[in-house]
């Protein structure tokens, strides 16, 4: 039940051994405690977003840097700088993944 922002659990229980309906009624204000569940609950959504995020962008640039290394070991020499270049700008790339992730950690 809420009331004025406050998230709340009710025990009622009877007594026993009267002959009246008396009850005893605890109530527990839970905000605190779901609230500490969602955050939880949102930390570990981002960590699996992230590493999900992570290996879909580097898997595929991970296939153009081997694709490039089979490529210089095919081609002639006056193609490898091309290679290079792309080589240099997947590294590129998997840094700033890496930095990325390293700052959603925080």
């Amino acid at each position: 039940m809420a009331r004025l922002g406050k998230v709340v659990e009710i025990m009622v229980s009877p007594l026993p051994g009267n002959d009246r309906d008396t009850y005893f009624v605890v109530v527990n204000d839970i905000s605190k405690i779901q609230q500490y569940l969602k955050q939880t609950q949102l930390i570990r959504f981002r960590n699996v977003y992230f590493a999900s995020l992570a290996h879909d962008l580097r898997t595929p640039i991970n296939a153009i840097q081997q694709m490039n290394m089979s490529l210089m070991q095919l081609l002639e020499q006056r193609y490898h700088h091309m290679l290079h270049v792309s080589n240099g700008s997947c590294q590129f790339l998997l840094s700033i993944i890496d930095d990325i992730l390293d700052m959603s950690r925080l």
